[in-house]
């Protein structure tokens, strides 16, 4: 049986940081899944997707006057509530928003000037490279060296011990075995201080925007023994994720990830198999999946459909 793991490296195109809107209060002690801030972002992602702009602004305005962004991948909440913004009338306010894009989720400049709304609320406003520069500055002053020098060390370290066991030499396995129990003591320490790394703290490379430490500390967790993981990580991760910490597709891959590892099964639905055969509770699964802040089984699909009908063909001919 295939299976196919989609790219972890948008995945993880979120950031954490408060918006500095006049009008966004975030309150504190929020639960973003029993409060229902996921519910909400994909009600306004749909609504977007099928044109009605002004539902969508509403929601996501009033989402954002209770809680901080968490911006997931795919969605990039944030990014549908500026351009619904200025395309449900409201020009004076979106400006703001959008230089908001650029300070705390650090949206390249390709990604502005491709992308029709955001290009022209620039051109409207006069806002040019230079502009953008200066604002990206701001973003990459949010980057934590620290944490960007402990993300390289462990995944340097990680290699060296992965060849190292490769040799299978057994004087070197009470190294390998105090190397697992501070690897995963280094990677709870990171979690348990800085939450779920975000994009502002770990920074962008200039390559296409593409996340090349937010891939990396993904990784990192996928190489956790599955004890380590169930017992120490996962509990974590849907904490942060109930505080709007973390992406809870994050944590549903991995849950997912690993068990499908042992029995070719999954509890919610995150990786494509040729068949439905390895979701272990059909019936429940979207039970599951709302009960981590995901959207009903299938939603992502039907958005893939209707936001880029020519290469879903492709994939679904």
């Amino acid at each position: 049986m295939k299976i196919l793991f989609t790219s972890i490296a948008t995945l993880l195109a979120s950031t954490f940081l408060p918006i500095n809107d006049s009008n966004t209060t975030p309150k504190n002690n929020l639960n973003y899944i029993s409060d229902n801030y996921y519910v909400g972002v994909y009600k306004a992602d749909s609504l977007f997707i099928k044109g009605d702009y002004e539902k969508s602004y509403t929601i996501l305005d009033d989402l954002f006057k209770e809680f901080t962004p968490v911006n997931m991948e795919i969605y990039n909440e944030y990014k549908t509530y500026v351009k619904a913004s200025y395309i449900a009338g409201n020009a004076s306010e979106t400006f703001q928003h959008f230089k908001n894009l650029i300070t705390t989720y650090g949206i390249s400049w390709k990604q502005i000037t491709h992308d029709n709304v955001l290009n022209t609320i620039a051109k409207e406003n006069d806002f040019v490279l230079e502009d953008y520069n200066q604002l990206k500055n701001t973003f990459d002053s949010h980057v934590d060296n620290a944490l960007v020098t402990e993300i390289k060390s462990l995944k340097e370290k990680l290699n060296f011990y992965r060849n190292l066991e490769k040799l299978n030499d057994a004087s070197m396995k009470i190294k390998i075995v105090n190397f697992k129990k501070e690897y995963l003591q280094r990677i709870e320490s990171i979690l348990n201080k800085n939450g779920y790394p975000s994009i502002s703290e770990t920074g962008k490379s200039s390559k296409n925007a593409y996340i090349d430490l937010q891939d990396d500390f993904y990784m990192l967790l996928q190489n956790i023994s599955d004890e380590g993981l169930k017992n120490n990580i996962l509990p974590t991760l849907k904490t942060l994720v109930a505080k709007g910490e973390c992406d809870p597709k994050i944590y549903a891959k991995l849950y997912d990830y690993h068990l499908s590892k042992e029995s070719h099964q999954q509890k919610f639905g995150t990786i494509t198999f040729d068949s439905e055969d390895h979701i272990q509770n059909k019936d429940s699964i979207n039970i599951y999946r709302k009960s981590i802040g995901l959207p009903s089984y299938g939603y992502e699909s039907w958005r893939f459909k209707n936001l880029h009908p020519v290469d879903y063909k492709k994939i679904n001919p």
